[in-house]
């Protein structure tokens, strides 16, 4: 997760400083249609000093950054939906195991979709919005990929192999 979390860093300082960019001042946007710019997003996670982390939304340019979850956290691996209406991502809170949410694009309407004793993380997105692949780890059995529907119902593990499976993704057939 260091790795994720660095490159993510190195994406984010190549696109300027976050706070410049909030200003929404984007002449070409002007010249795309609403969908189109909805659909245009990058999602990332800025990691704080003092080890949260916060997940923050802008357009391709690194412009019209917006920040969508809190400091209380630690908040990671965002995944936007195919529709690009909600983002999926797992986060860390105090005295809990790590969890997969769903909010919207906007960042409103935050909800827990699994409640598992384990740890879920690194939710992706079927390519029809329908389900959420994911990592689970477990004292027992490591690291495995499991796929549930996107309301976090009809949880079902993939892989049982030795060692640890993470970072799952979907080809675009689903």
């Amino acid at each position: 997760s260091y790795l994720f979390i660095f490159a993510t860093v190195l994406f984010v300082a190549s696109c300027g400083d976050i706070s410049s960019s909030q200003n929404g001042e984007d002449s070409d946007d002007e010249n795309i249609s609403e969908e189109d710019q909805l659909n245009n997003k990058i999602v990332f996670t800025k990691e704080n000093s003092d080890g949260g982390s916060i997940i923050f939304i802008m357009d391709p340019k690194g412009n019209n950054t917006n920040q969508l979850t809190e400091n209380t956290d630690w908040n990671g691996f965002a995944d936007i939906s195919p529709n690009a209406t909600k983002i999926a991502f797992h986060r860390l809170g105090e005295g809990e195991p790590e969890q997969i949410y769903t909010m919207n694009i906007d960042g409103n309407n935050k909800e827990q979709v699994n409640n598992s004793e384990f740890v879920d993380m690194i939710p992706v997105w079927s390519p029809d919005g329908e389900k959420i692949a994911f990592t689970r780890e477990d004292d027992t059995n490591g690291r495995n990929i499991y796929i549930m529907d996107a309301d976090g119902s009809n949880v079902q593990q993939i892989t049982d192999m030795e060692g640890d499976e993470t970072a799952s993704d979907w080809s675009s057939d689903g």
